[in-house]
């Protein structure tokens, strides 16, 4: 089996903000992508820590985190 890994960083820089937008394409096993959904899980409690102590209100930020297992329904993954 061919193990894929494809990273993409775009940022968008304007007068008042920088954007950072991220994405990896990649094979793993089972057991390592448990690994990253528990760390996942992690990030966003602690990111929703930081936002709930938060003030003041000076920007509005949408975070999207995604883990998305694309194989076939049987497992294949070509």
């Amino acid at each position: 089996m061919s193990i894929l890994v494809w990273h993409r960083t775009r940022l968008q820089t304007g007068p008042d903000h920088l954007a950072i937008s991220a994405y990896n394409l990649f094979g793993i096993s089972r057991k390592d992508l448990e690994r990253l959904r528990n760390l996942q899980r992690a990030y966003s409690r602690e990111m929703r820590a930081i936002i709930a102590s938060s003030t003041p209100v000076e920007a509005i930020v949408l975070a999207n985190m995604q883990l998305v297992d694309i194989r076939d329904p049987q497992g294949k993954t070509s």
